[in-house]
């Protein structure tokens, strides 16, 4: 377009973008400012382009991809090698650290059951016919902060923001704290159907569910004092565990199986249940397909929850004695880890990155007292056990 005209040409081939900006006078005549890139205009005006190194880009973009898949090969080794050694270094703590504790918070009685706010800077640890201690875990070792009158704890639930805590007793009384206070106030007191064995806070901390001893969970609305029956779970329900969704909610229980339930619905539908045996505690995993169960004859069984309707189960190593029941089941927050707490007074550890699981480190420290819960400080990679003779240790999540 005149003397001043100016045409941009855009090629793209094998992923390059070509940018080509050509001037043409008054004559027709054209010249390029592109080396890669030559224009010979033909005698009826139209543009002619020859990409002259069209073959070395091919060339060099297939040398790179060779080079990619080597890279990334050689990553896959590493991983594997950084894997193996530290699958190493953690038996060799592990082993250092049977035995040895990182400290002991002693307690007057039996501790039937343990909780940590989400954040882990607060351990809540419930005695038997006793108080309830809180201890901030920022400290080390631990120091105790306040002391709240709860008639012995058999169950704890934090809310989603550690705001509350929810204390069940064997007393059939649920008691809430705000534990944003200090020292923490009691806000509500709830009557429960029975001996109170789990709890679970759902939708934002505002709804409480509650297992008790009579085989049923419990809906306590928080914000305007009603209870609701949501479903029948056995005999006595000992445990629950929710997805991070909370569109299904997963039940142990005595004589009975494990459940599966749907809570997004108004009507709380049972999506399947499994006959495990006497069910006492659950885990689920990280990625939320495989469910663990703890039963009462010492086993710990895995439910495979992309089988669907019904998950198949797989039956783990023994590791605790027969008829010690599984108490208490804690996921490491890798989710690499399992630890499982049993009536004879071990811990165990296993390895959740073998296919089935196998374990890998067994703590004896607690010798004969019963393990009743295991948490798991995530903020400090810190192992908390309890057992029924008053004893709570510490030791390194490592293991």
């Amino acid at each position: 377009r005149g003397s001043c005209g100016r045409v941009a040409i855009v090629l793209c081939a094998c992923m390059t973008l070509w940018h080509v900006d050509a001037t043409s006078d008054s004559r027709g005549a054209v010249g390029v400012h592109q080396s890669k890139l030559i224009l010979n205009p033909p005698t009826n005006g139209s543009v002619m382009v020859q990409d002259v190194n069209l073959k070395q880009d091919v060339h060099r973009l297939r040398e790179l991809a060779m080079s990619l898949e080597q890279e990334n090969s050689g990553l896959e080794s590493l991983n594997a090698e950084l894997s193996q050694a530290y699958g190493e270094y953690a038996g060799r703590v592990c082993n250092a650290y049977n035995g040895y504790t990182m400290y002991d918070l002693p307690h007057d009685r039996g501790v039937l059951s343990m909780a940590l706010t989400r954040t882990g800077t607060r351990l809540f640890t419930g005695q038997d016919g006793g108080d309830v201690s809180m201890w901030d875990v920022t400290r080390s070792p631990p120091s105790k902060m306040n002391t709240m009158a709860a008639l012995g704890t058999s169950a704890f639930a934090v809310a989603p923001n550690d705001s509350l805590i929810a204390t069940g007793t064997l007393e059939s009384r649920v008691f809430v704290w705000d534990i944003t206070r200090d020292p923490p106030v009691e806000t509500r007191t709830l009557v429960a159907p029975g001996e109170v064995y789990a709890l679970l806070f759902v939708k934002n901390g505002t709804l409480l569910l509650v297992g008790s001893s009579r085989g049923t969970v419990q809906a306590y609305d928080l914000t305007d004092g009603t209870s609701t029956l949501y479903f029948r779970a056995g005999k006595m329900v000992t445990s629950m565990v929710a997805t991070s969704d909370e569109s299904v909610l997963y039940s142990g229980a005595l004589k009975s199986h494990v459940h599966g339930w749907s809570l997004s619905g108004v009507r709380k539908e049972k999506l399947f249940q499994v006959s495990t045996g006497d069910c006492r505690s659950l885990a689920l995993g990280l990625d939320e397909q495989r469910l663990y169960a703890g039963l009462y004859n010492g086993l710990i069984v895995v439910l495979d929850l992309t089988v669907s309707p019904t998950p198949t189960m797989t039956t783990l190593e023994r590791v605790h004695s027969s008829g010690a029941p599984v108490f208490t089941l804690a996921m490491a927050p890798r989710g690499d880890r399992l630890y499982s707490g049993a009536g004879e007074g071990k811990v165990g550890v296993w390895d959740l990155q073998q296919d089935p699981p196998v374990p890998i480190q067994t703590i004896t420290k607690h010798k004969d007292a019963a393990v009743k819960s295991v948490v798991i400080a995530p903020s400090k990679d810190v192992l908390f056990t309890s057992d029924f003779g008053g004893n709570v240790y510490a030791w390194p999540a490592v293991c």
